[in-house]
């Protein structure tokens, strides 16, 4: 295996731990707790997966070209303007498994762009972004950093019994 495709593999191994872990800090949660507002802004936990799922499509898809398959499913320009907030919170239209399920999906999408490009293949970010052009390794490596970030506010009960279940497997 090539340097290249070490660091390829470094890096999807990465965001699947970070991914993984987001799940994990979710599951065993009821209903309430999944949906409970964590900031003054309506944060929840739900909603970081679905604002995770949202940014992998903007950054695995828009900027490498590719469109989601079902657009639909996102969270809109019109809807951002109306609330910025929009993709950080999970609408009660929105189960738990459709996002757990969506998450997935957009994980294998996410995984199927940086397979099939090298890692200096070139990408435009969407216009809004202060770094417009990206390489696939920075892209990667910026997911992972957001990944990580996305699951570290969700620490709640979840946390707390984490050393007796050891932690995400």
């Amino acid at each position: 295996m090539g340097d290249d495709e070490s660091m390829k593999s470094f890096l999807q191994q990465s965001l699947d731990r970070g991914r993984t872990n987001l799940r994990w800090k979710l599951s065993g949660l009821d209903e309430r707790s999944l949906r409970w507002p964590r900031t003054p802004t309506g944060f929840n936990l739900l909603g970081a997966l679905k604002h995770m799922a949202q940014v992998e499509i903007v950054y695995f898809g828009d900027t490498f070209g590719r469109a989601w398959p079902n657009p639909d499913e996102l969270v809109t320009d019109a809807d951002i303007a109306l609330d910025p907030q929009a993709d950080w919170c999970a609408t009660e239209f929105e189960t738990t498994e459709h996002l757990l399920d969506l998450y997935s999906r957009v994980a294998e999408f996410a995984d199927e762009t940086v397979e099939s490009l090298s890692l200096d293949s070139p990408g435009q970010v969407p216009p809004d972004s202060p770094r417009r052009l990206r390489t696939c390794r920075r892209t990667s490596t910026r997911m992972r950093i957001s990944n990580a970030c996305a699951a570290s506010p969700t620490g709640s009960e979840q946390e707390r019994s984490a050393s007796f279940r050891g932690g995400p497997s």
